[in-house]
């Protein structure tokens, strides 16, 4: 909002000495033209924060328990299997029912990472077994 002021004071200051050389009186914008000015400068805002949450990458904990993502928990019962994707290096694919999850592991650890997500995953379907 502080930058929106800003632009605005800026326009205006431009404008307003351009004017002067030219000896037109300035309209000074009203509350209602500053209030919608101010909330596109939001809106613009909140769209492209959004859209770089989007883009940037998330990190990824894995535990004990399952999976730490942004502010979720996911509990390894979720995953279905663990796989590498087949055109990507290095990006392995966690298998779920309501969207997979992609975790970029280093080439160094990729097989150790996968050896963990898998045996959690096979445990964590064993326990739901009945005989």
């Amino acid at each position: 909002m502080l930058v929106c002021a800003l632009g605005w004071l800026a326009y205006e200051s431009h404008r307003t000495v351009e004017n002067s050389a030219k000896n037109v009186a300035v309209d000074m914008p009203s509350i209602f033209e500053m209030i919608s000015l101010v909330g596109r400068g939001l809106w613009s805002g909140v769209v492209l924060s959004g859209m770089t949450m989007c883009i940037l990458r998330v990190p990824v904990y894995l535990c004990e328990n399952g999976v730490r993502y942004r502010r979720m928990s996911i509990t390894w019962r979720q995953f279905n299997e663990a796989e590498w994707t087949p055109g990507d290096r290095g990006v392995l694919q966690l298998c779920r029912r309501d969207g997979d999850l992609y975790l970029y592991v280093s080439p160094d650890q990729g097989q150790e990472v996968l050896k963990f997500v898998r045996s959690k995953i096979a445990r964590s379907t064993e326990k739901l077994t009945f005989s």
